[in-house]
């Protein structure tokens, strides 16, 4: 359930805080007892790795995260589609296309994220104010690095920045989350040893006599959230946040120039926002209109190479693309950050309702021992609440009735 925008005055002056201690350490912030709301509905490696996102969460200042049945029904719709219906095509080209699912297909329980609702008998309370996200995240062994699971998974996630955009969504009222592991006969049903499949890339995914021998791992996420967001409204807020302790140092890039993976900086997310709900573009890519400019980051006595990415900016060199982000804007280093180093970010943030100048300073953790398994690919799709309202006015049976008393607006879940 969504809180009505008549509450604004709350985003503006309350929702931007979570009413409790503020974190500036990621393990300092993680809840003692885990307790993700709703979280005897997943998996235990799928709770493990909600509880650490919560851990992100309640350091940038978020409501945590909660688990719904029948959005998390719809999630395992998604994993029991991937593992019945293998297709080398879709991985190679275009992962979206595991997000919408082929009537003909076994495992049908919809043709999109939506649809999938219906079919789960999901109800929106406020159609007009909410959005649909979902997000699917594919790793594999074939570098040697097996794909991470739970906690670890999401720490590797989260230096995606498409995948960082969802999980840090503000004003969160449901989700699902699952973890999906392919084995060798999903890549060989799958037909990444077919006769038509490049050598090199058999070779990859160890075939031997028509049979492959990789793993890999799927990792999908939906959430519903209001849209424009009440939390955190008042104003744009950065992950790494100011006075953000222990950050991370490095995310995986592809350098276009040398056509290799390589290592670039951790990603700084800028997340837009705006009180005055009229001010928000729902049908647009870029909804709060939200631009970066004067962007400069610096760390150890230097002035550090880093760039600017928005919605619609284009792959250049190592710095990616900004194709998925809808929410946030990205500032990349070039290389990865050095390690027990202070750095600051300056900038000027604007929205199509106001501008920021904005500073953050922030310290990297003394050493970062993660790994880097194959580039992740990645698929997202968001519904705007134009779209959940169109779908919604199709099915009307899909809008919960709607109450009067404020009492029965849902708040979001506390840290």
């Amino acid at each position: 359930m969504t809180l009505p925008r008549s509450l604004i005055l709350f985003g503006a002056l309350g929702l931007t805080s979570t009413g409790c201690a503020e974190y500036f350490d990621l393990e300092k912030a993680c809840h003692p007892e885990g307790r993700v709301p709703g979280g005897n509905q997943l998996e235990n490696i799928e709770n493990d790795a909600m509880d650490r996102l919560n851990c992100y969460r309640r350091v940038a200042g978020l409501s945590r995260l909660s688990i719904n049945s029948q959005v998390q029904a719809t999630a395992k719709s998604v994993k029991n589609y991937i593992l019945t219906n293998p297709d080398a095509d879709r991985l190679f080209t275009n992962p979206n296309q595991f997000l919408n699912q082929e009537f003909d297909n076994e495992g049908f329980t919809g043709a999109n994220a939506q649809a999938r609702l219906e079919w789960e008998q999901y109800f929106f309370s406020d159609p007009s104010g909410t959005s649909v996200g979902e997000i699917l995240v594919y790793a594999d062994d074939t570098d040697g690095t097996p794909a991470l699971l739970g906690s670890e998974a999401i720490d590797r996630l989260m230096r995606v920045a498409l995948f960082r955009e969802h999980g840090l969504q503000p004003s969160w009222v449901d989700g699902g989350y699952v973890e999906i592991e392919l084995n060798s006969d999903w890549y060989t049903r799958a037909g990444v040893c077919g006769d038509l499949v490049p050598k090199d890339t058999q070779a990859k995914y160890g075939c031997v006599d028509g049979v492959a021998s990789a793993t890999g791992r799927f990792y999908y996420m939906v959430s519903i959230h209001g849209d424009p967001h009440l939390e955190k409204a008042s104003q744009p807020f950065l992950f790494p946040k100011h006075e953000q302790e222990g950050v991370a140092l490095w995310s995986g890039g592809y350098d276009l120039d040398e056509q290799r993976s390589v290592e670039i900086g951790y990603p700084i997310s800028v997340y837009g926002g705006v009180i005055d709900p009229m001010n928000y573009n729902s049908g647009n890519a870029n909804p709060f209109g939200l631009r970066l400019a004067n962007a400069e980051l610096s760390g150890g006595g230097n002035v550090v190479d880093a760039r600017a990415v928005t919605s619609s900016s284009d792959a250049e060199g190592r710095y990616p693309s900004g194709l998925g982000l809808r929410k946030t804007a990205v500032v990349y280093p070039r290389e990865p950050l050095l390690p027990n180093t202070n750095y600051t970010l300056t900038m000027d943030v604007t929205t199509n309702e106001a501008e920021f100048s904005v500073e953050v300073d922030f310290t990297t953790r003394g050493e970062d021992l993660s790994t880097l398994p194959a580039p992740v690919k990645t698929a997202a799709r968001t519904y705007s609440p134009r779209e959940v309202q169109a779908f919604v006015a199709q099915h009307p049976h899909m809008a919960a009735p709607r109450k009067t008393s404020r009492a029965s607006a849902s708040a979001p879940a506390t840290p």
